[in-house]
């Protein structure tokens, strides 16, 4: 392989990006705005300590999704990423289970939660990101 194929710029990675980051930035938002329906996911797939998931989770997903679409702590911000998709992907098998007859206490109806592919795409994007980094369009590719 060439010394200028080497460091030929991986410009296909901002599109990845772009994608995760739109995708995470996009239910983090949601999940601040419609706090009811996240809370009730929480509740019914029996995450610890709702109260703090509640908000910590929208946090790590909005900035986890800021940091993909500017390419800036990519790899660190990937992890976080696909921890969080890990866990999403998880959530939404247990939610894809539910019937309105095995609700948890509390629960009057199965939460709404996005197709499961959803999950997964954004989480394999994430595990992507962590081995390849930011790209040739980011952050911190311009600190090198």
């Amino acid at each position: 392989m060439s010394e200028e194929t080497k460091k030929k710029p991986r410009k296909h990675l901002f599109f990845i990006r772009l994608i995760a980051g739109v995708v995470l930035l996009f239910f983090g938002i949601l999940h601040f705005i419609r706090p009811d329906n996240f809370q009730d996911i929480l509740l019914a797939t029996k995450v610890p300590f709702v109260e703090f998931n509640l908000y910590f989770v929208p946090i790590v997903e909005v900035v986890v999704g800021v940091f993909f679409v500017i390419g800036f702590l990519t790899r660190l911000s990937a992890i976080a990423g696909a921890v969080t998709m890990i866990v999403a992907t998880v959530s939404t098998v247990q939610l894809m289970k539910m019937t309105p007859d095995n609700l948890p206490d509390g629960l009057t109806r199965v939460p709404y939660s996005p197709p499961i592919f959803v999950p997964i795409i954004i989480g394999l994007m994430a595990i992507y990101l962590i081995f390849r980094g930011a790209g040739a369009w980011g952050l911190d590719r311009a600190k090198r």
